[in-house]
């Protein structure tokens, strides 16, 4: 039987921690947003790879910062994509960072479209390497024309064909 909210409520993080993946699929979505931010901070990578899209997205943003890099490691590509725009936008830039190119795949063109330039330029010049072109594509012209000279230049030629003529128009001389 899964585990109630009062339960999950009454657990420390050495419980938590130490829930298999069975368990961790059997939480109710409300029972995970029950969970605050030192309860994500205690789950591994394996137990977080083992959530849903529907669990993913009923954690609160607030609380999502506590998932270490660690836990963040463990989620799919496609797990990424499940990701609101809003939980993105709650990730720090170590965990920004952390992403693999594997998980960078996996964020959607409305995700990449909503971060701030400043979370874009947490992203390093490999993490842009792994984009596709349709990512790329979504940049906005400011996005664009806030990246840095290295993260540019790491970009493929499909890549930066990909640039949209409006978001040229963000490129100054030191980026050409």
């Amino acid at each position: 039987a899964a585990l109630t909210s009062n339960q999950l409520a009454a657990m420390d993080s050495a419980d938590l921690g130490a829930l298999n993946t069975a368990q961790i699929r059997g939480l109710s979505t409300r029972g995970l947003a029950a969970m605050d931010s030192a309860d994500l901070a205690a789950l591994s990578s394996v137990q977080v790879a083992a959530m849903s899209s529907a669990q993913l997205r009923s954690l609160e943003t607030n609380d999502l910062v506590g998932l270490a890099t660690a836990g963040l490691s463990g989620l799919s590509a496609e797990q990424i994509g499940v990701l609101t725009t809003a939980q993105l936008a709650a990730l720090g830039s170590d965990q920004l960072q952390s992403l693999s190119s594997a998980q960078i795949v996996g964020l959607t063109s409305q995700q990449l479209a909503s971060l701030s330039t400043d979370d874009l330029n947490t992203f390093t010049s490999d993490q842009f390497r792994a984009m596709g072109t349709a990512q790329i594509a979504a940049l906005t012209s400011n996005q664009i024309g806030q990246l840095e000279s290295a993260d540019l230049a790491a970009l493929t030629s499909a890549q930066f064909k990909a640039i949209g003529a409006a978001a040229v128009g963000g490129f100054d001389n030191t980026d050409l």
